[in-house]
Parts: structure tokens; sequence; C-alpha cells
């Protein structure tokens, strides 16, 4: 961790200065990648279906043009997706690609770090860029696939300010005006990139200033070359407003103004306690009970405003200013996090740690300057207890990256780590019930989906119908009858819900109640296959034959692939006595499925009915070799074997 100078050969072989910087990136990226190793091969969790497994647009061949120009997406942050739908078409369904892009726009993001702070001149840089390569705050950013916004929106923030300060460089009258130009455009859109990919960079113009702070007094000119960033910034914030306030509805739980307010105050400490002491992390933290009739919700507040009261008294020159300047920054990155608006995940918890992503670097900032001090303080013989002092940091760090990064090797290990830090987050026992139901563990998934149900606050469509189905599939039918009806209460302009709700009646031979629970599917919802064979199959069952045929013809028109709807069509005509007739549906259901017992069975008797006995008896024999144990084709094949004059052993 020698001291680092800023002279540079041109041309020629490797000075030492470049041999360190290349030594000094190599660190970095082995230590980088041993951290992250055991999260690149994990599995997708939380919010990943949302943004790519389960979304269409991302899958959509026209999805770019809906992403950027069309309100669609569940936000307008068009290049992080972008970035998605490339990957899609590289990698589908395999996690380990985008994971493995979020290690290296984390690595771009260190390096830029690396970059900027020894522009600044701040001491320290390469120390705090290798901090924040393996900082375990950061685990939650670089292995969760959904944070691919946040991994993009920091490169491109961290280019913004580096192509300001060369242009606030460039504008000195004696520099090159052009070049200044250059530098002030090509900022702005990296600034513009970045917001596109995710919102919380908003707060760059503040960011700006205490940059230029740190090096010089600020001046008018400052403020009118920041207004663009401010305008730009603000309009793009209003439109992912807009976006948040059309996809969630969080602003009770997140109380009025005086709630939000201590909250803003408590994260500022919670943040920069997390970044110093960086233990017990948790994917989803205890959501607070901020209480103003509790006066110790007000100390966190007060004590953030006393800081900034002093800074700004005493922050004039030296090492003052500069924990002025990374105070400012500091608070300034948390603005977008501290509970102002209204965000989904907030339902869940105020804090994240993926929220102090860009705040994070301010406090590195410090600590490598710091630490840089001490070294410069120190004699060249006891100059080696502030180095083994700065490994030992890394090291400990890496350390917990690792064990940090472990956890997203897949959703179970996750959902139950967190539980045991905050065990009665309804979230992680709703996720973790998929998880467990995933592995086959049905009845430990059915005790985490419970237990979510019991702590949510309020009744949830998604959450009913997933505990429902969950019944059904254990055969409670009864069960799952209640949680289906109430997700019909819930949205009952679902279509989807009348339909998982009139199957179940089905099952539970309640077939006039199916009926018109299937009716209701079908007036919401006419182009779906599968709700007009199902009701079809419904009808029959009632002996509504009619009715049930002119459903079936409807599904194999609306899906052509659908199994199912030929299959019961043929069985409609061989039940009326026109066999002929169900050879041609019946062949159709044999080709979708061909490992269908059922269906070689009816094709058999279709065609030995129409007296086509030879070909008959060799579905009906094919019927048996799929199903040995089908009673109904073992008995059809001996009765046409003996229209045949063979006896039934034959087969």
């Amino acid at each position: 961790m020698a001291k680092q100078r800023q002279v540079r050969a041109k041309g020629g072989p490797a000075t030492p200065r470049q041999g360190s910087v290349l030594a000094g990136a190599a660190l970095i990226a082995m230590l980088t990648v041993v951290a992250y190793a055991p999260s690149l091969r994990g599995g997708f969790i939380l919010d990943d279906d949302w943004y790519v497994t389960n979304q269409k647009l991302i899958q959509a061949p026209n999805g770019l043009y809906r992403f950027w120009l069309t309100s669609e997406a569940l936000d307008y942050y068009p290049v992080s997706n972008t970035t998605l739908w490339v990957e899609w078409r590289l990698w589908g369904l395999n996690p380990t690609g985008y994971r493995v892009t979020n290690l290296l726009l984390h690595l771009s993001a260190v390096g830029l770090i690396w970059l900027l702070l020894q522009r600044l001149r701040i001491p320290g840089a390469f120390l705090a860029a290798l901090l924040f390569a393996v900082h375990p705050v950061n685990v939650e950013s670089v292995a969760w696939i959904a944070q691919r916004k946040g991994m993009l929106a920091l490169p491109l923030f961290l280019l913004s300010l580096y192509a300001y300060l060369r242009a606030d460089e460039a504008s000195d009258p004696a520099r090159d005006l052009p070049s200044a130009w250059g530098w002030y455009g090509g900022s702005l859109v990296a600034f513009v990139l970045a917001m596109l990919s995710k919102g919380s960079v908003g707060t760059m113009p503040l960011a700006v200033l205490a940059m230029i702070a740190w090096r010089r007094p600020l001046a008018r000119r400052d403020v009118v070359r920041i207004a663009p960033f401010v305008v730009i910034g603000a309009g793009l914030v209003l439109v992912n407003a807009w976006y948040q306030a059309r996809a969630t509805a969080v602003t009770a739980q997140l109380g009025g103004p005086l709630e939000r307010l201590l909250t803003a105050g408590s994260v500022v400490w919670f943040y920069l306690y997390k970044a110093l002491l960086p233990f017990e992390l948790s994917f989803i933290y205890p959501k607070w009970n901020v209480q103003p009739a509790n006066l110790w919700w007000w100390l966190p507040g007060l004590a953030a405003a006393l800081v900034t009261g002093l800074l700004l008294w005493r922050g004039r020159q030296g090492w003052q200013r500069g924990l002025l300047v990374a105070w400012i920054y500091f608070c300034a990155m948390l603005i977008p996090v501290m509970g102002f608006s209204d965000v989904g995940f907030k339902e869940h918890s105020l804090v994240a740690d993926h929220y102090q992503h860009l705040a994070l670097i301010g406090v590195l900032a410090v600590v490598a300057a710091a630490w840089a001090g001490w070294r410069d303080r120190t004699d060249r013989r006891s100059i080696g207890v502030s180095q083994i002092t700065a490994a030992l940091v890394v090291a400990l760090l890496t350390i917990l990256t690792w064990r940090q990064s472990g956890l997203y090797r897949d959703a179970q290990t996750l959902y139950a780590a967190t539980l045991v830090d905050n065990p009665d987050s309804w979230l992680a026992h709703h996720n973790l019930s998929f998880a467990l139901l995933d592995a086959g563990r049905s009845q430990e998934a059915l005790e985490h989906m419970l237990r979510a149900e019991a702590l949510r606050p309020t009744p949830d469509y998604d959450q009913q119908a997933n505990l429902a189905a969950l019944l059904f599939r254990l055969d409670r039918v009864e069960e799952s009858l209640a949680r289906y009806a109430r997700a019909v209460t819930l949205r009952p302009e679902s279509a989807q819900a009348h339909y998982n709700l009139a199957t179940a009646l089905v099952k539970a031979h309640r077939l006039d109640e199916a009926v018109a629970e299937y009716r209701r599917a079908i007036a919401l919802r006419p182009d779906d296959a599968d709700t007009q064979n199902n009701f079809g199959a419904a009808l029959l069952d009632l002996g509504r034959v009619d009715e049930a045929r002119q459903h079936f013809q409807r599904a194999a028109e609306l899906n052509p692939n659908l199994a199912d709807a030929p299959l019961n069509l043929g069985r409609i005509l061989l039940r009326g006595g026109a066999a002929a007739d169900a050879i041609a549906p019946l062949r159709r259901a044999v080709s979708l499925n061909p490992a269908s017992s059922a269906a070689e069975n009816d094709l058999g008797v279709a065609l030995v009915s129409a007296g086509q006995v030879a070909e008959g008896v060799e579905h009906l024999r094919k019927a048996l070799q799929l199903d040995p144990n089908n009673g109904e084709a073992r008995a059809n094949l001996d009765e046409s074997l003996a229209m045949l004059g063979q006896p039934g052993g034959a087969r």
C-alpha cells in the first residue's frame, strides 16, 4: 500500500508508476473475484422474476422499442433494461451470465473510484477503491440480478463526475476551452444515461458541488453549469415517481411527514454504522416502528443536524473541510432512500444494503485518507504497522464478503438466513416456501406460507392464490377453496382468480358452482384455451354434451397445440356414436402428446369402432406399453383381438 506518485513516463517500457497501477488492478480483480465467487452460480431470487425470468418485454423481439418509447415497463430505466434484453439473448435463464455482468460492472466502478479520487488528489485513493471492491455491504447489489439498475448507474455516475471534473479544469483561462465543452457534454450524457439506469443518482448535482468545493471556493458560474443537470435530473425523477406511484401503494406503511423525517435521521446513522462495521448484514432488515412520541427517535436526526452544523462552522480548511465534503456527499447520496419517497421494498424494510451503494464511497474515502495520513506521519521503521493494518482490514472485508455472497448461492439459503435475523419477515417466509416447494418439501413450504399469511398486515391476492394452490396440491381441497374464494374477493376482476376457484370446485365435485365460475372467467378472458377446455370438461361431467363440444372446439381453435382439447372433443364424438368423426381429433391429440396412454386408448377404440380394427389394435397395444396398468386399454385390446379371431394373450 505504498504511497503512489503522480509521475508517469510517456512511451517506452512500463515505469514503476505503470507497474504499480497494473499490480493494483490485478490485486483488486483477484480479491473481488474470490470474494464474490460463491454467488456467481447462484439462482434467481426475489424480484428477479419481475425483471428477467417473467419479464415479457425482456423476452419480446420488440422489447427495446417498448422499453424506450412506451410506458409498459415496471419503471422507466431503459438503459439497464436494454442490457438485460441483450443478455437474455446470450444466456436466457442461466443466472450466472447476469451475475458475472454485475461483477464486471462492479469492477469498472472500482476502477473509476480509484481514478476519480486520484484526480481529486485525495490521499489513499487506491485503498478506498480496494475497500469498496471487497466491502460486504455491496454484496446485495452485486449478487442480486434485480439490482442491475444500480450496478449500471454507478459507473455512469462516476464517469459523469470525472468528466465534469475535467471540464472544470479545462475551463481555466489557461486551458483549452473546446476541451472544456467536450468534457462538459460528456458529463451531461453520462448523467442522463445514469438516470435512465436508476433514478437514485438524481442527487449528483450535490455531489458535483461538493467535489468542486473540495478543490476551490464555489462561484456563481458553478450554479449556472450545474443547472442543466438539476433540470434533467428533476424531470426524470418525476417520470419515475409516476411509475412508482403506479406500481406501489406503500404510503400508509411509511407514515406521515413527521415519521418520514425521523426515519431520515435514523437512516444516516444506520448506513454509517454498517459502512464502518459491516457485521450482521441482512437481506431484509426488521422494519422500524418509528414513533414520534418516543424521544429516542428524535435523537438521530438532531445528531445529524448537529454534525452538519459543526462541520459547516469549522470545515474551512484541511481535514475538517474534507470531512465536510465527505459528509455532504454521503448524506446527499442517501436522500433518495431516506424514506421521503414511496418505494415498494419499504413495505418490508426501511433500510437495505443496496440503498447505500453510492453513499459508501464517501465513507471509504475518509477512512482511506485517514489511513494515508497515519502512514505518512509514521517513521520509516514503523511504516509496516500501517501497511499490515490496511492488509488485515482488506482481508477481513474479503472474508466477510465471501461469506455474505455465499448466501446468494440459492434462494433457500438466502431466505433461511434472513429469517435467522428477521424471523417476522413475511416476505422471507413467503419466498422460502416456494424454494422449499421446488425442493419437494411441500409440508415445510406450507408451514412457511401460513406463517407469512399470519404476519402480513393486510390480505394479499397473490399470497392467497399461492397458498390456495399449495393446499390444492396437497389435496386439502376444502381449505384451498376457502383461499381461492378469498382471492376472488380481493381481485374480482381477475379471470385467473375465477379460473382457479372453478378448478378447485371441480375437484370438490361442486360442478354447478364450478360452471358459474368458469363462465365468469370466460367473460373476463374469452380467448384463453385452457379455460374453454376445462369449462367444456365440467359441462361434459354434467351431461351437457352439446355445450361442452362447443367449448372444446373453441379451445382447439385458440390453441392448436393444446392436447386436451382434441382429446376431449374426440371423446364426445366417440360417446355420441360418431367414431369415424372422432378419429381426426384423437389423432391430433396423440400427435400432440405421444406419451398419453389415455389418448392412444381412445384412438384405438375409435378406429376399431369405425371398422379399422387392425390399426386400432396397434394403438391399444401402444396404450398398454405406455401404461401397463391401464385396465381399460387391456380390456379393449382383448375385445378387439377377439374380433380378429386372436386370443387375448396374443397382445
